[in-house]
């Protein structure tokens, strides 16, 4: 789902994403039951010019520049835990490993937890 803020990249309708790159991109503002209002640079006109009044465009949401360092920060911190205790939980959510049986036994005495 679009929302105000987010930003977009501007395909031509029926063209693969993978084959090109957008003819823009742009930050939505506005949203009605039937458009989409999206704001683009005014160098950016020209590139639009040769569609015409009825052409048709894809609209992709791309991560904004929140998410985009959410993500990243993440990613850092789990990067730094790669020869920490939980490495091991990384390469299983990354499927780059295994996971193991757990090796309990009722003699071990209690669990211990690992909380940084």
């Amino acid at each position: 789902t679009f929302g105000p803020g987010d930003i977009a990249a501007i395909y031509p309708q029926g063209h693969s994403i993978d084959e090109q790159i957008p003819l823009t991109h742009g930050l939505i503002f506005r949203l009605t039951t039937n458009t989409i209002h999206v704001t683009i640079e005014d160098n950016d006109d020209e590139k639009f010019s040769s569609f015409g009044d009825n052409c048709l465009f894809m609209i992709i949401k791309m991560a904004n520049d929140v998410t985009y360092r959410r993500l990243k920060h993440g990613l850092t911190l789990m990067m730094k835990q790669r020869q920490g205790t939980a490495h091991h939980l990384l390469d299983i959510a990354f499927d780059n490993a295994d996971s193991l049986p757990t090796n309990f036994s009722p003699n071990t005495g209690p669990s211990q937890w690992f909380n940084e």
